[in-house]
């Protein structure tokens, strides 16, 4: 089995959202006026060539 080098992989992260979980005095401060309800995290991980990638 042949070990793959980290560069023949490419990942990206995108976030959406607001990762602010506590106001002052640790308080939970999530569904609060001005506070983003959600938080997400999505990740692609590519294994072709990002000249490839790109062109398709």
């Amino acid at each position: 089995m042949s070990k793959k080098k980290l560069m023949d992989f490419h990942r990206f992260l995108d976030e959406a959202g607001d990762t602010t979980f506590y106001g002052k005095g640790k308080r939970n401060i999530i569904g609060t006026n001005g506070v983003s309800n959600v938080f997400i995290l999505g990740m692609i991980k590519i294994k072709d060539p990002l000249d490839e990638v790109r062109e398709k």
